[in-house]
């Protein structure tokens, strides 16, 4: 089974369902096969071969599929690249990769230009440009000119199920990313776990509002197109947009992140039930849901609330499911955990001597699932630590209850060590958002001469409400024992996130740690 084979098939049998809508196109399944095979015999032209690495570094855009499968029908792989990066990020990751090939977005075009110099292995550029948009510099060819390139029959299927599909890259919130590689059955049976749980009928839409270059996006498209049914892909994320989308497209499915979600609920000013009646399934990840924001998004939206734990490793490793919401209205612990592990994974948590251990006890989680990656390009040692004997090494540390819930207490590289004390910054985290006024809380380890590390607080508060450091030092000091206790306490307007909603820690650490040699946390 190949990524694209389902989205053939759609178009075969039904090539006047429509595929895929943005703001400035909408195109049927068999309008964008016949767009898939010109731009897959126009990159055979232009002598790309299978396993050869193609790039995408554009906004959620009706091309954005189109070029992942026309890849795809080569045996290429798909190289989705964060749209935020810098100059030199943009350059790291395309070096990495390998890639010979990019498909840019017009606002992206000068930074790669910036950079094509320094590119040892990439031959050519395709703009998306827009009539009447940015132009593209020099030596990006215009997608449409690309595409009257297109010289020879569309190409034979090359690839099989367990070769190369995709290669995301990881944020990068702790070092440099690195190219996770997905063959194309990991991604099929991600995608078909998806149809599993949000079956879509002909026609029918799903958003695609969080970006194609995380894997849960462009696993999105993929479900669509196994469905046969409709992607509606947003451009940049506007609550206002998103509900405007919900209620006029009629969408039935759609995906957010806890902060994104409040972001909407905030926007509803009248709450009134037939507004948002199309919509089935409202997904979300990255982070816990709170009980305030659970019983008002079933007021605005009375549908079905799920919630999917996975990283770019295994995109879908554990399932919240709506009656678990349900109950969680009455046990709201329930609502922190991240639910049981879908079919097919099995999920154990291991000591420090890799030992497995029993419910209740805290440690690192381990996967075993046919999601999981086939490895992290050209780094086998950071492959080989990562999977070990068929388990993947997620790097989150957490525990199962007795009923297989699993919930996720922090990352091991968000450990903090103080004083030779394990803190969690998650369970200091948890604790301080449970203040009426704090609205976000991160808690970072800063260094400290007596202790080593010593714990920080980052604040976000609700609206022009305030409150005192030493109020929310005390207020954890009731619930923590004295050692997690945040020592200091910072006010900022917002916390620093990549594009997929993670709060960077590592630029929150950065100016505390200057001038030290080694970072304890």
């Amino acid at each position: 089974m190949l990524i694209h084979d389902h989205f053939d098939y759609w178009a075969r049998v039904a090539p006047d369902r429509e595929f895929a809508v943005d703001a400035s196109r909408r195109v049927s399944f068999g309008d964008a096969a016949a767009e898939v095979s010109r731009l897959a015999s126009a990159l055979q032209s232009a002598r790309v071969a299978p396993g050869d690495r193609i790039a995408i570094v554009a906004r959620n855009r009706v091309e954005y599929p189109i070029a992942s499968f026309a890849a795809s029908r080569l045996g290429a792989v798909v190289v989705p690249v964060n749209v935020r990066l810098a100059p030199d990020e943009l350059h790291f990751v395309l070096e990495d990769s390998r890639a010979r090939y990019v498909f840019v977005d017009a606002p992206f075009a000068e930074a790669l230009q910036s950079i094509r110099g320094k590119l040892s292995r990439l031959e050519g550029a395709v703009g998306f440009c827009e009539v009447g948009g940015e132009a593209l510099p020099d030596g990006t060819t215009p997608y449409e000119d690309f595409l009257e390139t297109a010289a020879h029959a569309p190409p034979a299927r090359r690839a099989a199920a367990g070769d190369d599909a995709v290669q995301f890259y990881t944020s990068g919130t702790t070092g440099q990313p690195k190219g996770v590689v997905h063959s194309h059955l990991s991604l099929a049976v991600a995608a078909s776990y998806w149809r599993t749980v949000f079956p879509l009928a002909a026609n029918e839409r799903q958003l695609l509002v969080s970006p194609a270059f995380h894997s849960g996006g462009f696993l999105n498209f993929l479900h669509t197109s196994l469905c046969g049914a409709s992607v509606y892909l947003l451009a940049k994320f506007d609550p206002g947009e998103v509900l405007r989308l919900i209620a006029e497209e009629r969408l039935v499915r759609a995906s957010l992140v806890p902060a994104t979600l409040d972001a909407c609920l905030a926007e509803v000013k009248e709450t009134r039930p037939d507004r948002f009646e199309s919509l089935r399934y409202l997904s979300y990840g990255a982070s816990p849901i709170s009980t305030s924001s659970m019983r008002r998004a079933l007021e605005v939206f009375p549908c079905e609330i799920h919630q999917q734990f996975g990283q770019t490793e295994a995109p879908i490793l554990t399932h919240l499911m709506p009656d678990d919401h349900l109950r969680g209205l009455e046990e709201p612990s329930l609502l922190l955990s991240t639910g049981r592990p879908v079919v097919g994974c099995e999920i154990r948590i291991v000591g420090s001597e890799g030992q497995s251990l029993p419910a209740g006890e805290r440690g690192e989680i381990c996967a075993h699932t046919p999601l999981v990656m086939k490895g992290y390009f050209g780094r086998p040692d950071a492959t080989a630590e990562t999977l070990r004997d068929g388990w993947l090494r997620t790097g989150d540390i957490g525990f199962l209850d007795d009923h297989g819930y699993l919930s996720i207490v922090d990352r091991l590289k968000d450990m903090i060590v103080t004083g030779a004390e394990n803190v969690f910054a998650r369970e200091v985290e948890e604790r301080l958002l449970a203040h009426p006024v704090v609205r976000e809380a991160a808690v970072i380890g800063v260094p400290s001469e007596r202790f080593g590390e010593e714990v920080k607080a980052v604040i976000v508060l609700e609206g022009e409400r305030s409150v005192s450091a030493e109020d929310l030092m005390a207020f954890c000091g009731e619930r923590l024992a004295g050692y997690k206790r945040p020592r200091t306490v910072d006010f900022v307007d917002e916390l620093p996130r990549n594009a997929n909603g993670k709060v960077l820690k590592r630029v929150l650490r950065e100016p505390y740690w200057e001038g030290h040699s080694r970072r304890v946390s």
